[in-house]
């Protein structure tokens, strides 16, 4: 089902540990997580001792709140309270931060004198376009709609969704823009596109009634019950998910007809996809296109984690890691067809490497200065015949039972985070 062809009008129609990303999604059956466990498990001590010397300056997010026009005092005071859970989860994750739009925010010598729509452009254009991690434009206010062009209600001259497309155009590195305002979904066809996730309070340019998606998504970014996969981190897929749930509760509660509908889009089709779409984390919503993408993909990988406990992965290595990540998306959705034997055999390779990548942040953390390809033991050692006293010995089989599957597994074992 085609979800959305645009959004001007109504619908017609929605950084983790290694063992965590996949520990929980359904990827593996539980002998195969048990067996990766050891491989594994070291991550957060390593993590916990990293020295603050180690901290590099680029290797930090970019973050721009923009407080929009208030209009009413109440609003006003609403939008400024949401800008400062995100200005404390900067903080926390030793983002850099500026911020737009209310008596919190501080210009410089460069801005003094300037629009609000000025300082935005000035500080988006400013922004190194090609380093490794996101830069977060959040949006916090009023929309409007008009003329078949949405809006963002700042103090002064508006801002449009095509506005900031032409003032992100140059950013090659990976950009969250979540645009908490009525009106705002229009602003996913303006912005969709590679490396980009936009999350919208709305899904079309007619729903104008005030926009609560903002104070529930504020919230959830800094909430640990947003963690859906309990992997300590608050994903831009789970606060989004989190943020859609709470505006409905509201409107359930109150006994109010549902004025708002959150979309997300991270594949570049600028269509979205609604909360309502996702079973956990996956989208599991049917687009009848089997070349389109799901979305929700790269948002399950952005997070503002907190600066100690940031992998350290090289630029090279976040490529490599987004490409088996993507593999092992494109293995379970197949994990039906190809039965649960050949299933295991295709996605150990996968894990494998994956595995390597872990081990080689590792590696840095604790030998500083080495070169982890020398370092680092051949998969081969690491992840051959596995030893007596090790699951398959535990499971009666500890000479094995056949290459490129878990010896002792029986196809079709239990899978205790099974999901399809």
């Amino acid at each position: 089902m085609k979800l959305r062809s645009r959004h001007s009008t109504a619908a017609s129609s929605p950084s983790r540990s290694c063992g965590d990303r996949f520990g929980d999604a359904g990827y593996l059956s539980l002998g195969l997580r048990l067996w990766l466990v050891p491989l594994l498990i070291g991550w957060g001590a390593m993590a916990s001792a990293r020295p603050a010397a180690a901290q590099r300056p680029d290797a930090a997010p970019d973050m721009i709140v923009v407080v929009g026009a208030g209009g009413e005092p109440e609003f006003g005071e609403a939008f400024t309270g949401w800008a400062d859970s995100w200005e404390e989860a900067a903080r926390r994750s030793g983002a850099g931060f500026t911020r737009i739009g209310d008596e919190k925010s501080v210009a410089g010598d460069a801005a003094a004198g300037l629009t609000d729509r000025e300082r935005l452009q000035m500080a988006l254009t400013a922004l190194d376009p090609d380093r490794s991690e996101p830069v977060w434009l959040i949006l916090l206010g009023h929309g409007t709609f008009g003329q078949n062009i949405a809006k963002f209600n700042l103090r002064g001259p508006d801002v449009s969704g095509d506005d900031l497309a032409g003032w992100v155009r140059d950013i090659r590195r990976p950009l969250v823009v979540i645009a908490a305002f009525s009106a705002s979904g229009p602003f996913i066809n303006a912005l969709s596109g590679e490396n980009r996730v936009i999350v919208t309070a709305t899904q079309s340019g007619i729903e104008q009634n005030y926009a609560r998606f903002g104070e529930y998504v504020s919230a959830a970014i800094l909430d640990p019950h947003s963690d859906l996969d309990h992997d300590g981190e608050v994903s831009v897929l789970e606060a989004f998910l989190a943020g859609a749930a709470g505006v409905r509760r509201f409107y359930q509660t109150s006994g109010r007809l549902l004025t708002e509908n959150a979309l997300l889009d991270d594949n570049a089709d600028g269509l979205g996809t609604p909360a309502t779409a996702f079973r956990g984390t996956r989208a599991v919503a049917k687009t009848g296109d089997p070349t389109r993408s799901l979305d929700g993909g790269l948002a399950a990988k952005i997070t503002l984690a907190p600066d100690s406990e940031r992998i350290p992965f090289t630029p090279e290595e976040v490529v490599q890691r987004n490409e088996l990540e993507a593999e092992l998306e494109r293995l379970h959705d197949r994990r039906a067809d190809l039965g649960e034997a050949d299933y295991e055999a295709a996605v150990l390779p996968t894990l494998v490497r994956l595995a390597k990548l872990y081990r080689a942040a590792q590696t840095r953390l604790t030998e500083p200065g080495t070169d982890p390809a020398t370092k680092e033991p051949a998969a081969t050692e690491r992840l051959g015949t596995p030893q007596p006293g090790t699951l398959e010995a535990e499971r009666g089989d500890p000479a094995g039972s056949g290459a490129g599957r878990l010896p002792g597994m029986a196809a079709g074992s239990e899978d205790a985070g099974s999901g399809s």
